[in-house]
């Protein structure tokens, strides 16, 4: 049972612990839980502390009270530690499983490396027979594996000059091909980019010279000196320009109602066009210009 001395002596080791003392453990702190939580309907009350205490009034209040407060920083203390104490074993614990499951890793592993080492000493040695009656074969075969190995090299060369025929005519279509869009691109940016469309046209040729794209060049290259002033006899914009079949004549047709015909027997050939817009246009195809009309997949040509 439960008297006043346990009370006094709580009291005192309260004050202790205020000055650095210990707090309750074991049966201690298990009696002064079971005074706490009382039994059969009495518990601890301030007016029965008062009784025991040092002092009257508020001090007896005050007494209780750290009393209590010093009990319940004991079983706080106490349950901290024993979780704590849990929580190590369990880490250690875990920490013995990882160690069993890493020495069975390496186990396994230094199974797995002596079963390969075993094998790749065995294919070795089958690989070893398997070259020596190799060797022996081609030692009674060899003359006729020269005459093989001669036929060999003659279809390989064969094969590698069709293949760079065949890249060359592949490369050869896909710049025609580029070269005549690039015409038909320039044909359509004559009336709203004159700019634009005489490079294109200088591209069109320079990526394949061939009939459309100088008629192409010749014809944007003709517009472009109406537009920009350089054919004098229009007093407006020239809308239209084409070649005849020979290439000798071109006529432009303007916005004034007028036509006119132009010799072109003294026109500069078709290299000689490109060097004057080189000079003409200050800029080359923008990037996006030149990835818009697809120059980048064949390569830059040497026109421009």
């Amino acid at each position: 049972m439960l008297s006043a001395e346990d009370y006094r002596r709580w009291r005192s080791r309260a004050t202790d612990w205020k000055k650095g003392g210990e707090l309750l453990t074991g049966t201690d702190l298990a009696r002064a839980l079971q005074w706490e939580a009382g039994r059969d309907g009495w518990q601890p009350r301030p007016s029965w502390a008062a009784r025991y205490a040092l002092t009257t009034g508020a001090g007896a209040q005050e007494e209780f009270e750290k009393v209590r407060s010093y009990i319940d920083e004991s079983d706080k203390r106490t349950r901290e530690d024993r979780e704590a104490k849990e929580a190590a074993a369990r880490r250690q614990h875990q920490l013995e499983q990882e160690r069993l499951e890493a020495d069975k890793r390496a186990a396994e592993a230094q199974a797995e490396f002596e079963r390969q080492r075993v094998a790749a000493e065995r294919e070795k040695a089958e690989a070893a027979a398997q070259e020596q009656e190799l060797a022996e074969r081609l030692a009674r075969r060899s003359k006729l594996l020269s005459l093989v190995a001669l036929g060999v090299a003659c279809i390989a060369v064969g094969l590698a000059v069709w293949g760079f025929v065949q890249r060359r005519w592949a490369n050869h279509k896909a710049r025609e091909a580029l070269a005549r869009q690039l015409a038909t691109e320039a044909t359509a940016y004559m009336t709203r980019d004159p700019e634009r469309s005489i490079l294109l046209a200088a591209e069109a040729f320079g990526t394949f010279p061939i009939d459309i794209t100088e008629s192409v060049l010749r014809q944007v290259y003709a517009r472009h000196n109406a537009i920009f002033g350089i054919m004098s006899g229009h007093q407006g914009s020239v809308g239209h320009a084409a070649f005849s079949p020979d290439g000798k004549l071109v006529v432009t047709a303007c916005d004034d109602n007028t036509a006119r015909l132009w010799a072109c027997r003294v026109w500069a050939p078709a290299p000689a066009l490109i060097v004057d817009i080189r000079q003409r246009v200050k800029r080359p195809l923008s990037p996006q210009e030149r990835l818009a009309s697809g120059i980048s997949a064949v390569g830059r040509s040497p026109g421009l």
